[in-house]
C-alpha cells in the first residue's frame, strides 16, 4: 500500500513513520508537509501513485477538509482517512459526510490501531468502487418447500443473475433480524403471506419500522388475497405477486423493478445528501470559496470566508463578476477560464482586488463542477501576499549576501593590487624625489620630474580609492577642492568615452568642501558613467558644471542648513528616466541595466555620500531629452595642500640602519634616501638572511626598517625574532597594504612606527628621526 501522509508537525511525522516501519513495513509513505505541497503532489501524481491519503485535520496553511474536497471534486480514485485531535469528533463527522472513508482521533495509543484502520478503509473504498451489479441477492421467507424448490429451479434456468436464499421459519427470521446488518446483504425480500407462525402483515410492519425499512419487500399472496395485498402496499411493500399459474415467470421482472426503483430512490437521496454536504462544506470552509458561471463570469455564490477576505457581503459579491475582482485583462482571464474548463490546469497565481481597493496576491485552485444541472467553476482562494513578501525579503537578503561576497572578493583582489602597485610607486616616487633633489630649479628636467612626481601622487591616491571602494582603508574627511577631482575624472573617462558623445567641462568655483576625495571621485565617476550609458546608442552631450550658489532661496527650498553651497551639475541628453521609477532610483539594488551590467548600488552609494556630507542630490529628467543630476555640498573655508614636490629641510642623522625589503629597487631607493640624510645603511632583500646577519651583529645597528609582506618570513615575525635577541632596538614596519597588521597588533609586538608605501622622502626622514630620538630618550 502506498499512502500520501499530510502533516506539518515534525514530531508526529517521525512517530508515525517509526511505528509504520516497525508494525506495517508493507505500507510505503510519501510525506507532504503542507496543504499546498499536498495538492501539488495530488495534482501531478499519476492516478495509480497513491492508494490512500492520510491527512491531519488542522494544517498551518489549510485543513484536511479542503484536501478532501479537492480529491472528491476531481473524482480522484483514492481512499481518504483524517486524523483529528481529541474533542474534535464533530469535525470528523463532518469529514465523513464530506466523503472521508474513516477518521482516527489522536489520543494515547492511536498509532497502534493506525495500520489496521488504513487497511480497513482501503478495502471498504475498493469494495464500493468495484461494485457493479451483475447479480441480485434475494431472501425468500417461505415455509412451503415445494414452492421454494420451484422458484430455485426457475431462477437457475430463466434468471441466473438472481441468487436466492430461503428461510422457512418466522422464528428464524426474527432471530436473524436481531443482527442489525443481516438484511443489508440482500437486494430484495420476498415474503409469503400464508406463514403459519405469523401474519405476513405483522412481519412487514416489524421490518418497515426498523433499520431494515429501506429494503424493497415483495409479498407473495394466494388467489383471492387481493385485499391483503392492498394492505401490504399501504404498509410500504413495493409490489405483490399472486401464486397462480405462470407466476414464476413474472417474479424476475418484479424483483428487478423493485431493486432498480429502490436504487433510484437511494441515488436521489444521496444526491440530496451530497448537495447538502457540499453546501455545508462550501459554507463552513475557512478558505475563501467562489462559484462562478464560466459563460459570463458572474459570481453565482460565495461563502462567508470569501466575504471576510474581500470585504463585501455575500449578496454584494453575487452582484459582481470575477472580472471585477481579478486584475487580469478580460481577454486574458477568459483564456484562463477556458483552461480550467478543459481541465488543463487547476492552479493559478492572480492578483485580486478587495473592497478597500487594496490588491492581494492570491493562489487559486479551480475546477469545473456541475451543481443542479448547471456547469460552474469552483475556486478556492489563498491569500499569499505575506508569503510573497517574506519570499522577496529572503531574495533581497540573498542578493545582499551575494553582493557582500562580491565585495569581499573584490577587497581581496584590491589588497593584492595595492601591495604590488605601492611597491612600484615607491620606486617611482622615491627615485623621482631623489632626482628632484639634484636638478636645477626651473630647468626643463625639473619640470618633467615634477610631472612624474604629480602622476605618482595621483596613482597613490587612486590606490586609496580602490581600497576605500573595497572598504579596505579609512575614509579620511578633510578639505578637498572639487574642481581638481573633476579634472581627474575628466581625464579618466575621456579616453574611454565613445566618439559620438561630447564632454563639456565648465566650472566657475575653486571652493573646497569637507569630505573624502575617494568618495567624491566615486560620486562624479558614477554619475558620469551613467550619463554615458544613457547616450551610448544615439550619442549626445555630457556636461559637467561647477558653481557657487548665490541665491539663498534656492537652498532654502531644499531645507539645507548652511548658506554657502557648491553646486555640481552633471547632465546628459540621453534616453531619460521614466516618471514611474524616478522616485526609486536611489534605492539599494534598483537598476535598469541587464543582468551582469550593474549591481544597483551606484546611485544608492551616491545618495548616501552626499546626504552624509550634509548636502542634497536632486534629479530632473524627460524621456528622450535627458537627465540632470544636481548636487549641493556645503563649502568650507579651509584649503587643500599643494601636490607639487617642494624641497624642505630634512632631519638628518648618523645612526646605523638595517633596511630590509624583498624588492631590490625599493631596497636600493631606501639606501640612497637614508644615506643622503647621513645614516649608515645596510640593505637586505631576504628576511631570513637579515635575521642571520642581525644574530651575528646585533649591537651594530641602531634601527631596523623592514617590509611587511616578504617571502619565507613576514616583517611582523621578523620583528618578533629580532626583539627576542635585542628587546631595546626600535623597529619601523613598511607596508603597501596588509589586512593582517593593525596599529594595536604592531604595538603589542613592539613595532615603534609604520611607514606606508609608496615611501615619500619627507615622511621617511621624519619617522626615522622621531623613532631614533624616542629610543635614545627611553634609554637614558
Amino acid at each position: 500500500m502506498k499512502i500520501l501522509y499530510i502533516e506539518d508537525n515534525p514530531a508526529d511525522i517521525d512517530l508515525t513513520l517509526h511505528r509504520l516501519k516497525k508494525t506495517a513495513p508493507h505500507i510505503h509513505v510519501d510525506i507532504a508537509r503542507s496543504q499546498t505541497e499536498a495538492l501539488e503532489k495530488i495534482k501531478t501524481a499519476k492516478v495509480s501513485d497513491y492508494d490512500l491519503v492520510l491527512t491531519d485535520m488542522n494544517l498551518q496553511d489549510g485543513d484536511g477538509i479542503a484536501i478532501l474536497s479537492h480529491i472528491r471534486a476531481h473524482s480522484i480514485p483514492v481512499s481518504v482517512v483524517l486524523l483529528t485531535g481529541q474533542g474534535d469528533e464533530e469535525s470528523a463527522v463532518a469529514a465523513l459526510k464530506a466523503g472521508a472513508d474513516d477518521y482516527l482521533v489522536k489520543k494515547k495509543g492511536y498509532l497502534d490501531s493506525l495500520p489496521q484502520l488504513l487497511e480497513k478503509a482501503l478495502i471498504s473504498y475498493r469494495e464500493i468502487k468495484s461494485t457493479q451489479l451483475h447479480t441480485l441477492n434475494v431472501l425468500y421467507v417461505e415455509h412451503n418447500e415445494a414452492d421454494v424448490d420451484l422458484a430455485l429451479m426457475h431462477f437457475k434456468k430463466h434468471a441466473a443473475h438472481i441468487r436466492m436464499n430461503t428461510i422457512s421459519s418466522v422464528a428464524v427470521l426474527y432471530e436473524k433480524l436481531e443482527n442489525g446488518n443481516y438484511l443489508s446483504k440482500y437486494d430484495v425480500l420476498m415474503l409469503d403471506y400464508r406463514l403459519p407462525q405469523e401474519n405476513a402483515l405483522e412481519i412487514l410492519k416489524r421490518i418497515q419500522f426498523s433499520e431494515h425499512q429501506k429494503i424493497p419487500v415483495i409479498l407473495i399472496t394466494g388467489k383471492g388475497d387481493e385485499e391483503i395485498a392492498v394492505k401490504a402496499l399501504k404498509l410500504g411493500a413495493f409490489d405483490y405477486v399472486t401464486k397462480i399459474q405462470g407466476y414464476l415467470f413474472k417474479l424476475p421482472s418484479v424483483i428487478e423493478n423493485a431493486y432498480y426503483s429502490m436504487r433510484l430512490t437511494r441515488e436521489h437521496e444521496a444526491l440530496l445528501e451530497s448537495a447538502s454536504r457540499y453546501r455545508s462544506l462550501f459554507e463552513e470552509n475557512h478558505l475563501a470559496m467562489l462559484l462562478t458561471d464560466p459563460e459570463n463570469g458572474h459570481i453565482v455564490d460565495a461563502n462567508s470566508a470569501a466575504s471576510r477576505f474581500y470585504g463585501w457581503s455575500k449578496e454584494e459579491l453575487k452582484q459582481k463578476t470575477i472580472h471585477e475582482i481579478n486584475t487580469l485583462p478580460t481577454e486574458e482571464l477568459n483564456k484562463e477560464i477556458d483552461i480550467v474548463l478543459d481541465r488543463k490546469q487547476d492552479y493559478f497565481l492572480f492578483k485580486h482586488q478587495r473592497s478597500d481597493g487594496s490588491i492581494c496576491d492570491v493562489e487559486v485552485y479551480s475546477g469545473p463542477i456541475e451543481l443542479e444541472g448547471r456547469h460552474l467553476i469552483y475556486s478556492m482562494i489563498y491569500n499569499i501576499t505575506e508569503r510573497l513578501k517574506i519570499q522577496k525579503e529572503k531574495e533581497l537578503l540573498q542578493k545582499q549576501l551575494i553582493q557582500a561576497q562580491k565585495m569581499e572578493s573584490f577587497g581581496q583582489l584590491a589588497g593584492g593590487i595595492a601591495h604590488d602597485f605601492n611597491n612600484i610607486l615607491s620606486s617611482i616616487i622615491g627615485f623621482t624625489e631623489l632626482a628632484l633633489g639634484q636638478v636645477q630649479n626651473g630647468s626643463p628636467i625639473e619640470d618633467d620630474l615634477q610631472e612624474v612626481y604629480s602622476a605618482g601622487k595621483r596613482a597613490k591616491d587612486l590606490v586609496k580609492q580602490i581600497l576605500a571602494f573595497a572598504r579596505q582603508s579609512d575614509e579620511e574627511i578633510k578639505p578637498i577642492q572639487i574642481s581638481l577631482i573633476i579634472e581627474e575624472v575628466f581625464k579618466l573617462i575621456k579616453a574611454s568615452t565613445p566618439a559620438n558623445i561630447q564632454i563639456q567641462y565648465d566650472y566657475d568655483s575653486e571652493a573646497s568642501i569637507m569630505g573624502n576625495g575617494t568618495q567624491i571621485h566615486q560620486v562624479v565617476m558614477n554619475l558620469c558613467t551613467n550619463a554615458i550609458h544613457a547616450m551610448e546608442n544615439k550619442g549626445g552631450i555630457l556636461k559637467i558644471s561647477l558653481s557657487d550658489v548665490i541665491n539663498p532661496s534656492e537652498t532654502s527650498k531644499l531645507n539645507l542648513k548652511s548658506d554657502c553651497y557648491l553646486k555640481l551639475n552633471i547632465s546628459d541628453t540621453g534616453m531619460g528616466i521614466p516618471a514611474e521609477i524616478i522616485d526609486t532610483i536611489f534605492e539599494p539594488y534598483f537598476t535598469t541595466k541587464a543582468l551582469g551590467e550593474g549591481t544597483g548600488m551606484g546611485l544608492a552609494m551616491v545618495h548616501g555620500i552626499i546626504e552624509g556630507y550634509g548636502g542634497k542630490i536632486c534629479v530632473k529628467s524627460e524621456i528622450d531629452k535627458g537627465s540632470i543630476f544636481t548636487i549641493y555640498l556645503p563649502i568650507t573655508g579651509e584649503c587643500l595642500p599643494h601636490l607639487l614636490f617642494e624641497s624642505e629641510r630634512l632631519e638628518k642623522g648618523s645612526e646605523k640602519i638595517l633596511f630590509i625589503d624583498d624588492e631590490i629597487s625599493i631596497a636600493k631607493m631606501g639606501e640612497k634616501m637614508l644615506s643622503r640624510l647621513g645614516y649608515s645603511v645596510t640593505t637586505m632583500t631576504s628576511s631570513v638572511e637579515a635575521l642571520d646577519l642581525f644574530k651575528k651583529k646585533a649591537k651594530e645597528f641602531d634601527l631596523i626598517i623592514t617590509d611587511m609582506t616578504m617571502p619565507s618570513m613576514t616583517g611582523d615575525i621578523l620583528g618578533k625574532k629580532i626583539l627576542k635577541i635585542r628587546p631595546d632596538i626600535p623597529i619601523i614596519l613598511c607596508t603597501g597594504f596588509s589586512r593582517i597588521m593593525s596599529d594595536k597588533q604592531a604595538d603589542d609586538i613592539g613595532i615603534k612606527a609604520f611607514v606606508h608605501k609608496p615611501i615619500v622622502q619627507n615622511d621617511l626622514a621624519r619617522t626615522v628621526r622621531q623613532v631614533l630620538d624616542e629610543a635614545k630618550n627611553s634609554n637614558k
